[in-house]
């Protein structure tokens, strides 16, 4: 049996999806060489679909209406966005290596091979609430460095 999405359903299929967009501007690896919205859509998509799987709220969708929900179209780079991608890219890479040992090593584990804090913790032989600070301190330092590229950019 197929039962029409609600609009508290809906809402709450949003809210996923923005969770999951969330997850993608924290979890992004531009060294992988994959363009943030190809990453993003899939990260919004499979947290959506998480939601749908786990029965919430007794939503029982057929896959035709999971395909029709989730089909999302994506316009090819061009010239200018690749070049803009590459060169914040260069200037993060650059503000990253700029930042102390310790801190560099937290922000590359959780944010580029998406470690947990605790995998994090326990890789450095420190505790959970050490790399918490240094997590903290190294968005800071990295806000800081690139702030005056962040106000070119808008």
């Amino acid at each position: 049996t197929k039962y029409p999405v609600q609009e508290t359903v809906l809402l709450d299929l949003i809210q996923e999806g923005t969770v999951g967009l969330m997850e993608a501007a924290e979890k992004f690896d531009i060294e992988q060489g994959v363009a943030f919205s190809l990453y993003a859509i899939h990260r919004i998509r499979g947290r959506m679909l998480d939601f749908l799987r786990k029965g919430q709220n007794d939503i029982l969708m057929g896959e035709e209406q999971e395909e029709k929900l989730f089909t999302l179209q994506v316009a090819p780079d061009t010239a200018f966005e690749i070049t803009d991608r590459n060169s914040l890219h260069s200037a993060v890479s650059m503000a990253v290596n700029r930042l102390p040992m310790k801190e560099q090593d937290v922000i590359r584990s959780v944010y580029l091979k998406e470690k947990t804090v605790a995998e994090t913790a326990n890789e450095m032989d420190v505790s959970t609430a050490y790399v918490y600070r240094l997590e903290k301190r190294g968005i800071h330092r990295l806000r800081g460095m690139l702030s005056k590229l962040m106000h070119e950019r808008k």
